[in-house]
C-alpha cells in the first residue's frame, strides 16, 4: 500500500502542466484493416466481426469501423446502446451493429441495431415482440453476461426466435472445461 504524502512534501513538487506530459499516439488504421483481413482469411467459413466498444478501445470507434467497413467487414459489436446509435450514424445502413448490452425490442427506432439477448427476460421480451435476427449470448464460464446452462435449458427451446447467431466468450484461453 502506498503511503500518503504530506502537504509539505506535495509543496516541494511544483504542479506540472498537462503539456509537460504530452505524447503522441499514431494509430495505423491500415494495420487494423490488414489484421481484420488476416483473421477473415483464417476463418473462411463465416464472418469476422469488428468489436469497437469503448470508442474502439480508445482508438476512435468511427474511424476504426469505417476502415474495417472499407476492408469488407459487415458485422460490428459495441457494448452500449448509445454506442450502437453513434456507430450507425457513422457507418450508415448496411452493416450489422450488435449491442452486447442489449436493448428492449423497438428501442432503436429504425436504426436497425441488433440486440444481444443476455438473460431469460431478454429472450422472453424478444419472443413477445416477435423479434427476429437477435443474437443469443450463452455464458460458458465467464459468468458475466449470457444465459447459463440451466437458464438455457429453461428457455423451452430456441425454435421461433429467428436468431442470427449464438455467441459466447471463452472463460480463459487455456480452459478446457466448458460449463
Amino acid at each position: 500500500m502506498a503511503a500518503a504524502i504530506t502537504e509539505a512534501e506535495a509543496a516541494a513538487f511544483p504542479a506540472r502542466a498537462a503539456a509537460d506530459f504530452a505524447g503522441e499516439l499514431v494509430v495505423d488504421l491500415g494495420a487494423i484493416a490488414a489484421n481484420w483481413r488476416d483473421l477473415g482469411a483464417r476463418h473462411p467459413s463465416g464472418p469476422v466481426a469488428g468489436v469497437v466498444k469503448a470508442d474502439g478501445y480508445g482508438l476512435g470507434a468511427a474511424p476504426v469501423a469505417r476502415v474495417l467497413a472499407d476492408a469488407g467487414c459487415r458485422h460490428f459489436f459495441v457494448a452500449q446502446f448509445s454506442e450502437g446509435l453513434a456507430l450507425r450514424e457513422a457507418l450508415g445502413h448496411g452493416p450489422m451493429i450488435a449491442v452486447l448490452g442489449g436493448f428492449p425490442p423497438g428501442a432503436d427506432a429504425g436504426a436497425a441495431l441488433t440486440p444481444v439477448l443476455n438473460t431469460p427476460e431478454d429472450v422472453a421480451a424478444a419472443r413477445a415482440a416477435g423479434l427476429r435476427g437477435a443474437i443469443l449470448h450463452v455464458d460458458t464460464g465467464m459468468e458475466r453476461l449470457g444465459v447459463n446452462a440451466a437458464e438455457l435449458a429453461g428457455l423451452g427451446g430456441l425454435a421461433g426466435l429467428g436468431l442470427r447467431y449464438v455467441m459466447t466468450h471463452r472463460p480463459a484461453p487455456t480452459s478446457r472445461r466448458i460449463r
